[in-house]
């Protein structure tokens, strides 16, 4: 039943936005005969042990209660404490996946993502229209500007996080070109007002700029160092990989393009051209639905075909390049959990058979005056015991998970002292929790009824 509930969470958790997953995840015949081989099997190994075990046990044995006890139980301490290891290397492995979600949610993009809906427009203005194209992305960006609600809005060639990105390389005077390609983006004014990513020197482009050379260009400051050092940038000029001259007019703080691993990359920002299909940044306080609306009226009213072809919002945009990450911490949490609850109710079931085939022992020290915290100390101590021993092997078993799933963790080493101070409190926690009950029966135990017990 819970399979049947839980297999189309799979799909929703790697669908995005627009684009849904779609995968076959019904439980059928197959699946319900695997599934019941696995567990009849289980169920015999486990079932029959006991019962070999209890062949194996001398007459002289048996008639020592206490060294009898030992025997029974130290095969299913043996269980448990696997068991307690598996789950330790899960806990801790999730522990890791989800402290490396955080950190990613956590980095500073170098603009504010909330309140911001991004929308994709086009028209069906041709080649040869490129004055009437550029009037009508500079009359829809002021349009919905002056809309109640709205803070700032820009345009942009393709939008931050999609996917898409233009690559050139550099050529600055007496240096060397470029190894590697930049991004060229091109956006209108207000940009950085409506994203909020501070400009540090310089001016914003203004609607005066155009593709003459040189081309008025604002670099974000990762950029100016890498190709200037420390020298002042305002003015200088540089080229890109088809000659094209540019000129820098404004420097702007470090962004993110399209990734939120590996910091902030080098950007040259640079005037929008005639565009048939472009991006509008809308920031504003009202949801992205109600945005989305008035901007489609906005466009019916300028005509030329102009409509909207997609809407999302900035913040969807940022998550969708972490829908793994996400993933994996969202199914490593679910296995952590069952693996966790199984693990103790498994040290909960083997200290509950303990205490009660040592009624008797419980009862006679309890007659010769044991104290309380004494009882409760000796069921805590075989739960702590039982718990260090598996947490032991449990480490190795999560340093190995870790260091094998490396590439998936960011800001996470994979032996982390958070993680693995996280993963042992939560199994101290759970420990206690398990022996509560049971040391509470050793404590409540009546000495003339154990006395008597068989």
């Amino acid at each position: 039943m819970l399979a049947i509930v839980a297999a189309p969470v799979l799909p929703r958790m790697l669908s995005k936005d627009g684009d849904p997953i779609r995968l076959d995840l019904a439980v059928d015949t197959r699946v319900l005969l695997f599934c019941i081989a696995i567990c009849a099997s289980s169920a015999l190994f486990f079932g029959l042990l006991p019962a070999w075990q209890a062949t194996q046990t001398r007459s002289m044995t048996a008639l020592r209660a206490a060294t009898g006890q030992a025997s029974r139980l130290r095969l299913g301490k043996t269980f448990v404490m696997v068991q307690i290891a598996f789950a330790f290397s899960l806990v801790a492995g999730s522990a890791a996946f989800l402290l490396s979600l955080r950190n990613l949610t956590t980095v500073d993009t170098g603009f504010d993502a909330r309140g911001v809906t991004v929308l994709t427009l086009v028209n069906r203005l041709g080649p040869g229209q490129r004055d009437l194209q550029r009037t009508l992305a500079q009359q829809m960006q002021s349009r919905v500007a002056a809309l109640a609600g709205v803070e700032g809005t820009a345009t942009a060639w393709n939008a931050l996080f999609s996917g898409n990105r233009r690559g050139e390389r550099v050529f600055v005077p007496a240096k060397a070109p470029s190894e590697t390609e930049e991004t060229f983006y091109r956006v209108s004014p207000g940009y950085f007002a409506a994203l909020r990513t501070p400009l540090l020197s310089g001016r914003d482009l203004t609607a005066a700029d155009n593709d003459n050379e040189p081309v008025a260009t604002v670099v974000n400051r990762i950029f100016a160092t890498r190709y200037f050092g420390t020298e002042a940038v305002l003015g200088r000029e540089f080229r890109r990989s088809d000659g094209t001259r540019h000129q820098i007019v404004g420097v702007a703080a470090n962004s993110h393009y399209g990734s939120l691993r590996g910091g902030p990359e080098p950007i040259a920002y640079m005037p929008m051209k005639p565009p048939r299909v472009f991006i509008l940044y809308v920031r504003s306080n009202l949801d992205a639905g109600t945005v989305t609306r008035q901007v489609e009226r906005e466009a019916a009213t300028l005509g030329s075909g102009l409509h909207v072809t997609d809407a999302t919002t900035l913040n969807r945009l940022v998550g969708s390049t972490i829908v793994r990450e996400k993933l994996v911490a969202g199914l490593g949490t679910a296995f952590a959990f069952l693996a966790l609850l199984l693990a103790t109710l498994g040290l909960f079931g083997l200290l509950n058979y303990s205490v009660t085939r040592r009624t008797r022992d419980i009862g006679i020290r309890a007659a010769l005056g044991a104290k309380t915290q004494l009882l409760y100390w000796n069921v805590f101590r075989e739960v702590l015991s039982l718990t260090a021993g598996g947490m032991v092997f449990g480490l190795a078993g999560s340093i190995l998970i870790l260091h094998w799933a490396g590439s998936l963790l960011f800001g996470v080493k994979s032996v982390d002292p958070m993680v693995i101070a996280l993963a042992v409190t939560i199994f101290l926690a759970a420990a206690l929790l398990a022996g509560g009950l049971p040391a509470r029966r050793a404590v409540q135990v009546d000495p003339a009824i154990a006395l008597r017990h068989e």
